[in-house]
């Protein structure tokens, strides 16, 4: 499971004639509206209870890339259950995006416990980085991992050249 951002190229569900192209991530929340595919459900226990969001839940194509046998590529857009003051000024719903490359027949419910897990696994980092004092640094969990386990040398940071975006 991977956040994506609202430009990810994809092709959705085919549609109505009157309903828009699917060409990126944002445009299937048209689809999640009209069609009404939200589902409210838990991402699991946080530290004020349940955190529950509305999910959608759409099997699409990434242009160039196949998926695995018996597997799919799926979109799950995560919106708050109340409209917030956003940047701007404006009052709307906050969206998330995230692009997962799971079994053909996997349900929604399954896929927002393993979001959840996402969800821990990134709290965990940023615990990490506050008890080491490394918490006003970006790091992305490679380097962190590289800071716990070895790469820290005497009071120095050092720094490993890595493949992955921070």
């Amino acid at each position: 499971m991977l956040g994506v951002p609202l430009t990810l190229p994809v092709a959705g569900p085919p549609g109505k004639p009157y309903q828009p192209d699917v060409a990126r991530a944002s445009d299937l929340l048209h689809y999640a509206i009209t069609r009404d595919r939200w589902e409210r459900r838990s991402q699991g226990e946080g530290s004020k209870g349940q955190r529950y969001y509305d999910w959608a839940w759409f099997e699409v194509t990434l242009p160039g890339q196949q998926p695995a046998d018996g597997f799919a590529h799926h979109l799950l857009i995560r919106r708050s259950t109340e409209k917030k003051q956003l940047a701007g000024g404006r009052v709307d719903f906050e969206y998330a995006y995230f692009l997962v490359h799971y079994r053909r027949d996997a349900a929604l419910p399954e896929a927002v416990r393993r979001a959840g897990v996402r969800w821990k696994i990134e709290e965990n980092n940023e615990q990490a980085k506050q008890i080491t004092g490394l918490g006003h640094y970006r790091l992305s969990a490679f380097s962190l991992l590289i800071a716990l386990f070895g790469g820290v040398a005497g009071d120095r940071l050092v720094a490993p050249c890595s493949p992955w975006p921070s």
